[in-house]
């Protein structure tokens, strides 16, 4: 699935939240198409 239409998905969601366990997409990408996106492991800093 890392080919995703995003767009299409959001119309298809109750609660447009991606939540991404492997960080197979790019945060920017899937936040653009105006979904909440949340990558594990995927942080704002290094630590």
């Amino acid at each position: 699935f890392r080919s995703v239409d995003f767009a299409w998905l959001k119309s298809r969601l109750t609660l447009p939240v991606i939540v991404d366990g492997r960080n197979l997409f790019e945060p920017e990408a899937v936040k653009a198409k105006g979904l909440l996106y949340y990558a594990v492991g995927r942080g704002d800093s290094l630590q």
